[in-house]
């Protein structure tokens, strides 16, 4: 049996009820403007999500750009973050363009022509040509090169590398942008860092897990930022940058960085994500008969460089070719050497790309998967 009011007010007497109707009314405030700050964060997210993957360049031909400026929120949580395609500007002093389907480069056909070698590329700063212009990265000198030595070969690049990527976000580029392209060989770029998360994450809240108040954000972001209109990263992109130490921890995140991982990126980060990634691209290769090299660069880790062996892919070393330059030329030390864009960047130069590129030429050479591609194998050439 329901105790009624006045039961109630008799049983704990009249200052006590009037207390406790007053805390209950209060709590039932709190807890309805908690669910409305949360359906208003979430449907900020939404705009801006939806703002972001409708953003059109705002750069004219010459603009200096900075990473911020040609990247844009995917819709795709797998993905995070995008080129912006259509652009035509500089970045890092370097010419850049982006074309229609968001890949740096020019234009390509989604089908090759008949005999036409098709490359995709996946990869981060380096394969994306981080400083150098595009006709200066390794995927673009790779095309030349086969051009130069093997005259019959035509070939076309689809660079799918963005700043920032992981292995993770390499794979999931792949199969929902890549394979549209039918690629012939799929070339993987790899680096320390691409067991990490990426430059940027997602700047999205959970809004159904309650260890967090929105009201109290809300509040203490006022009275920090009080009648400012100052728009942070956040707020203007949906992204926000990775702070925690970005540690090569090969069997996953050190314990001491684990939770500062938000839940949502976890399994995309570590050895055992890369391993699953490259299982993935396995699986694809053999379903949709592309061969696939794995370039490391500047260093081979053991355990990737495994993995990649024990999956039957072409591993290519770029480090013996940078090696062996700057022993044919007295360098002693890379960084900052001609083989990088500047003293304190240690990303290839335009003659570190060379380099990469025709180490991947003669292993690709060398491995017999251009034979098809020759006149020679041509159907009626002889």
């Amino acid at each position: 049996m329901t105790a009624s009011p006045f039961r109630l007010r008799r049983f704990f007497g009249e200052p006590l009820f009037n207390i406790a109707l007053a805390t209950s009314a209060t709590l039932a405030v709190l807890f309805a403007l908690e669910i409305g700050f949360r359906a208003r964060a979430y449907l900020a997210d939404l705009r801006i999500l939806n703002e972001s993957v409708a953003k059109r360049p705002r750069l004219s031909p010459g603009d200096e750009a900075d990473l911020v400026d040609i990247i844009r929120l995917s819709p795709n949580d797998r993905i995070i973050y995008e080129l912006i395609p259509g652009i035509e500007t500089t970045f890092m002093s370097a010419p850049l363009t982006i074309n229609r389907h968001g890949f740096r480069g020019r234009d390509v056909p989604e089908n090759a022509p008949p005999g036409v070698l098709r490359i995709v590329g996946l990869g981060d700063s380096i394969m994306f040509g981080w400083g150098v212009r595009d006709e200066d990265g390794y995927l673009s000198v790779l095309s030349r090169r086969l051009a130069e030595r093997n005259p019959g070969v035509r070939s076309e690049i689809v660079n799918t590398a963005v700043p920032g990527y992981n292995t993770v976000m390499e794979i999931e580029t792949l199969k929902t942008k890549g394979l549209r392209f039918n690629p012939d060989l799929v070339v993987l770029g790899f680096c320390g860092n691409d067991v990490n998360l990426p430059y940027f994450i997602r700047d999205r809240e959970e809004y159904l897990s309650f260890r967090k108040s929105f009201l109290g954000l809300f509040v203490r972001e006022r009275l920090a930022r009080g009648s400012s209109d100052y728009a942070t990263l956040e707020e203007s992109t949906g992204l926000a940058r990775w702070t925690a130490p970005n540690r090569e921890a090969w069997d996953g995140f050190a314990s001491s960085d684990a939770h500062r991982v938000p839940a949502r990126y976890r399994d995309m980060v570590g050895l055992a994500a890369f391993e699953r990634a490259m299982e993935d691209l396995r699986e694809l290769g053999n379903e949709r008969r592309f061969h696939v090299a794995v370039v490391f660069f500047p260093t081979a880790r053991r355990q990737a460089a495994e993995i990649a062996a024990r999956l039957d892919f072409l591993v290519v070393n770029a480090r013996f070719a940078v090696e062996g330059y700057m022993s044919r030329h007295g360098i002693e030390r890379f960084a900052g050497s001609v083989l990088t864009i500047g003293p304190a960047d240690p990303h290839p130069s335009a003659l570190g790309h060379e380099l990469i590129a025709d180490l991947l030429l003669e292993s690709v050479e060398s491995a017999g998967w251009l034979d098809r591609f020759t006149p020679e194998s041509a159907p009626g050439s002889r």
